[in-house]
């Protein structure tokens, strides 16, 4: 990354809605973050405004059109086809690409400037009792920020890095310092044992101011857990690296040490994506949320739907009948509630869609995905369920996997399974895998996230991270669903499968190297 600084000018009065607090001012006309954060309090309402940085609904958006979660829609005008998205078209000049790259960077430079100011305002806090007060309240956002800053890193090295487990492979730039005015420094990537133990000494710094993470989960305005950054959150962050890692002992630890979260019911499932979006603070499944209110803007659904989510509304994209099929298979009564959260209900499949022209199956196969209905208030948006705790349950199913603990594996995607249907009085209605090799269990592992966690911006990572193991030939799309331009597949050994590191940056950066392929 070139070292430009980003500067901070305004705070604007902040809620947990995430709105952001900073505008960039050009040289001398920068307000400096002494005039800004005072006191804890400014310090909080800053970290709130940085959740809105996270590019949650952009990755959700990216991760459908590329891979095979999506199918070209009814009401489709170029919409993914333009632009190339939908035909795995991937060059260093990808929107994506550049901005999960900036986004995220910004947010870590902003988490730096604010640990860079909390330092200072600890230097001069005193002694009196209100001083200690203060400056125990400053030691918690700092907390929170590096793990704000251990999150941006952690997906970086998802997205950019070729190898996870190759310790001296190059993976993204640390970015670990207060910036100043010196433009004439230029970044080099870090290796991936640079970057995973960068990561880990945030966390560790995190648990080490909060008297071992407890104090992570107190906020002064009483919001709820899953709204901010706490101590599952951290845990969680830990538990996606060594995912990629192939840690199996860092996940069985940190699984462990999540508190109070658990997989949830069937009703409890429905309600994560309910139109209501009631009761969601208490939700068992969420660790970690981002609160979309009416007034921000844009909208996850936006991404396929034009106006609002329904039957009669434009669909620019639905359900790829690929995932469609895996989902509408997965018990024989259709039961699992994935389903009827994920097909909108006035969706019209078509039992012999194969036999249909090209035409008659785009007008008559309506497969509308619902799992996103937007609110009364805000058609297109709901709050973005950042991390569950299904997808870090189902990472110690992989942990297991790496130990060669195949009905370990059985039992979580049974409990998993279980959890989402409605079993009635037939002990047969639920459909479990019988795994007997290493690669079934990463065959079954990632199946059950493809159906599991469709829409949820996973599939990418799950291909890149698990697709070889499970002997999975790639993002594959229904006959069907490329008739209108041949892109069918992608192979799971594609070079696509890591992102580029994006033109901007290589154009700028002369210690800068690009990614194979690109």
């Amino acid at each position: 990354m070139r070292n430009k600084i980003l500067t901070f000018a305004a705070l604007l009065a902040l809620t947990v809605s995430c709105q952001d607090a900073y505008e960039i001012e050009q040289p001398g006309f920068r307000t400096e973050d002494s005039q800004i954060f005072n006191s804890s309090t400014d310090i909080a309402r800053g970290i709130n405004a940085l959740y809105n940085q996270i590019p949650a609904e952009g990755e959700i958006n990216f991760v459908s059109y590329f891979t095979d979660e999506l199918g070209v829609g009814r009401d489709n005008a170029g919409q993914g086809i333009n632009d190339g998205s939908y035909r795995f078209f991937m060059n260093p000049g990808t929107g994506f690409a550049g901005s999960l790259w900036n986004n995220m960077y910004n947010l870590v430079n902003r988490s730096n400037r604010l640990i860079h100011r909390i330092d200072e305002l600890i230097a001069v806090a005193g002694t009196g009792t209100e001083a200690v007060a203060e400056i125990n309240a400053l030691n918690y956002a700092k907390a929170r920020l590096h793990v704000l800053r251990a999150y941006a890193h952690m997906k970086l090295f998802s997205y950019y890095t070729t190898d996870y487990k190759n310790g001296s492979a190059l993976s993204v730039i640390k970015f670990d310092f207060y910036h100043t005015d010196d433009y004439t420094r230029y970044e080099k990537r870090s290796t991936v044992n640079e970057i995973v133990s960068f990561i880990e000494k945030d966390i560790q710094t995190a648990f080490d101011l909060t008297n071992g993470g407890v104090n992570l989960d107190t906020q002064a305005d009483g919001v709820s857990n899953n709204n901010f950054i706490g101590k599952n959150v951290a845990h969680a962050i830990l538990i996606k690296l060594y995912a990629m890692t192939e840690n199996s002992q860092g996940i069985l630890d940190n699984i462990d040490a999540i508190t109070d979260k658990n997989i949830g019911t069937a009703g409890s499932f429905t309600t994560l994506f309910a139109k209501e979006e009631v009761g969601l603070e208490s939700n068992p499944d969420l660790v970690w949320r981002l609160i979309r209110l009416p007034n921000d803007g844009g909208g996850v659904a936006g991404a396929w739907w034009a106006g609002a989510v329904a039957a009669n509304r434009t669909a620019y994209m639905e359900i790829g009948r690929s995932l469609f099929n895996e989902i509408n298979n997965l018990n024989p009564n259709k039961l699992d509630y994935r389903y009827s959260v994920t097909v909108l209900g006035d969706s019209q499949p078509q039992a012999n869609y194969q036999s249909l022209s090209a035409n008659d199956y785009r007008e008559r196969d309506l497969l509308f995905i619902g799992k996103y209905p937007g609110t009364t208030e805000a058609q297109l948006q709901n709050d973005i369920k950042l991390i569950r705790y299904t997808d870090l349950y189902l990472a110690k199913a992989e942990a297991l996997a790496m130990n060669g603990d195949y009905k370990g594996v059985e039992n979580i995607i049974k409990e998993v399974r279980t959890a989402r249907t409605l079993v009635l009085d037939d002990p047969g209605v639920v459909v479990f895998p019988t795994i007997s090799s290493v690669r079934e269990a990463w065959d079954a592992i990632l199946k059950e996230r493809r159906v599991e966690f469709a829409f949820e911006g996973a599939r990418y990572l799950d291909m890149k991270r698990l697709g070889v193991k499970a002997g999975s030939p790639g993002f594959v799309r229904d006959a069907k669903d490329c008739e209108l331009n041949d892109a069918c597949s992608l192979p799971v050994t594609s070079f696509k499968l890591t992102l580029p590191i994006p033109r901007s940056e290589m154009l700028s950066n002369p210690n800068m190297v690009q990614n194979p392929g690109y």
